[in-house]
């Protein structure tokens, strides 16, 4: 990380940070979806909230083990290869999430479901890494 420009570390260690608490708003996504096409009546889905939003802040600790151990590195080795793109980043975390769920799980549902929470995280550790920086640094020349 020698390499890395102070700003570039800022961006970074801010994106390994809030990446993966994305998987939060992400668990109201799917439940709002599951809410509107399934007949569940209120307190049904408040009580399912309240159970999906304790398995989330459970697969927390995942998420920060997986972006700091896992996703950390592949971003700076695609940042070296000057693969930086959100393509391998969507990739990378799409087979993470899945080689956790084939490891942990045995059906099709909880991979697509680690799948998409991989998509999630990954592209909000881009955005934040990535994205703003380059917004700022784009409004810093600008104005």
């Amino acid at each position: 990380m020698a390499d890395i420009k102070k700003q570039e570390l800022k961006y970074l260690l801010l994106a390994t940070l809030v990446a993966p608490l994305a998987i939060y708003p992400a668990t109201l996504l799917g439940e709002f979806v599951v809410f509107v096409f399934s007949p569940v009546g209120a307190a049904e889905m408040f009580q399912r909230l309240k159970e999906s939003m304790l398995i989330t802040t459970a697969a927390l600790v995942y998420a920060y083990a997986l972006t700091i151990f896992y996703g950390l590195p592949v971003f700076l080795l695609l940042r070296k290869l000057q693969r930086l793109k959100l393509r391998f980043i969507l990739a990378a975390g799409v087979v993470a999430a899945v080689a956790v769920s084939l490891i942990t799980e045995d059906s099709v549902v909880p991979i697509l479901l680690f799948a998409y929470f991989g998509l999630v995280v990954s592209f909000t550790g881009w955005f934040v890494a990535i994205h703003m920086q380059q917004s700022r640094l784009a409004s810093e020349r600008a104005g």
